[in-house]
């Protein structure tokens, strides 16, 4: 949206390299397209990896919409993940190095071993995060599942080295619902815990 009026900006050394929009179709809260009245957009810079494993900025354009009918602001939907400035395919990335590498910054370095851009740790607290986002509600889900079937399950465990640890692989099968679980222990207290 720029900077504050007297303010002489920052420049970036990441710059865009092209700009998609997100259309607003009707307002978030009421529904409705006709009380709608232009806003600025919403310009938000993030970052993804394109089909040849390169990393290039990408701006998206949000359109904002002040709603007369309820007297709130709607933004459209952009592509990036909420809670972070990165796109789908350099979440993964990083989420990835973070299930090989439990220290964010040697994650932040892998990344820029391998593609080349340097990111601040945070960057990769902040897509940890919003992956676990994603994920929660389906695995709450899977889980209210199984724990209300009426048949009968299969659970079995496989011990497994994480970081140089011992740990073990869980596996619930109940119905149609599998669930999995990487445990630091074999104790039945943890499959209550987990597995409930």
């Amino acid at each position: 949206m720029g900077p504050p009026v007297g303010h002489k900006g920052v420049s970036h050394s990441r710059k865009s390299e092209e700009t998609r929009y997100a259309r607003l179709s009707a307002c978030e809260f009421f529904g409705l397209a006709e009380h709608l009245h232009a806003e600025r957009p919403c310009n938000k810079l993030y970052v993804e990896l394109d089909g040849a494993g390169k990393i290039r900025a990408s701006c998206i354009s949000a359109e904002r919409a002040w709603c007369a009918r309820c007297c709130r602001i709607s933004t459209a939907e952009s592509e990036s993940i909420p809670g972070t400035r990165t796109g789908i395919k350099l979440l993964g990335s990083a989420v990835a190095c973070i299930a090989k590498a439990l220290a964010y910054a040697s994650v932040a370095e892998l990344v820029e071993e391998l593609h080349g851009c340097r990111f601040a740790q945070t960057t990769f607290i902040n897509a940890h995060e919003a992956a676990a986002n994603l994920l929660e509600p389906g695995d709450r889900r899977v889980a209210g599942h199984i724990k209300n079937n009426k048949g009968c399950g299969q659970a079995d465990e496989t011990p497994i080295n994480v970081c140089g640890k011992r740990g073990y692989a869980r596996l619930v099968c109940c119905g149609n619902a599998v669930r999995a679980g990487f445990l630091h222990s074999r104790a039945a207290a943890v499959l209550d815990l987990y597995f409930p």
